[in-house]
């Protein structure tokens, strides 16, 4: 590993160095993973989002705006939209079964009232148990998954080891999991975690 900063490895990728994009990818690949699975839920298209991202990344290093927020969180960007392009890739039809055959569907993507107002109480379970976690570990854990910042950074930022930032965080989703549990939310879905 090099010690080039994410905003230099951004820099050397867009004047076409390769070494650069490897170490870029061996930094943030699982990152990107983690992230585009929780969105849609497919190992397989998880992985064709990380492709996809990196690809992006190669073609507009040059774009990339360091004024303008960190390495992880454009990726986590480039991601999210290639995860909302996945969605409406896999939901713009549907076949529907009907006596005289079989008809593609137009898919509705506007979420039900009842999704709105499902998601609106599962914000609200998590805003509370986030504030029910000691100070420290809620802290690593609003850095790590709202801020996207990685361990390592986190580690740097507060002053403090990796194996703190490491131990701390695995101590909060623990303690989140079972908080979410008790308040009634279900905490694994086609038996992967949620959290």
């Amino acid at each position: 590993m090099s010690e080039l900063s994410d905003d230099m490895l951004l820099s050397a990728i867009a004047e076409g160095r390769r070494d650069a994009m490897e170490e870029l990818y061996d930094r943030f690949a699982g990152f990107v993973y983690s992230f585009a699975y929780r969105a849609v839920g497919n190992a397989s298209a998880a992985e064709e989002i990380v492709q996809d991202v990196f690809v992006k990344v190669w073609r507009m290093a040059d774009r990339y705006n360091a004024s303008l927020g960190k390495v992880s969180t454009w990726l986590l960007s480039i991601a999210r939209n290639a995860a909302i392009d996945h969605h409406r890739r896999h939901r713009r039809y549907q076949l529907v079964e009907r006596e005289d055959g079989v008809l593609p569907e137009v898919a509705d993507d506007a979420p039900t009232p009842e999704w709105v107002a499902e998601q609106a109480d599962i914000r609200q379970r998590l805003r509370q148990a986030l504030n029910q976690l000691p100070l420290d570990q809620r802290q690593v854990v609003e850095l790590m998954y709202f801020r996207g910042y990685t361990q390592q950074e986190i580690s740097e930022r507060l002053g403090i080891s990796l194996g703190t930032v490491k131990s701390r965080a695995r101590l909060a989703m623990a303690k989140l999991r079972e908080r979410l549990r008790s308040l009634g939310l279900e905490v694994e879905q086609h038996g992967e975690s949620v959290l």
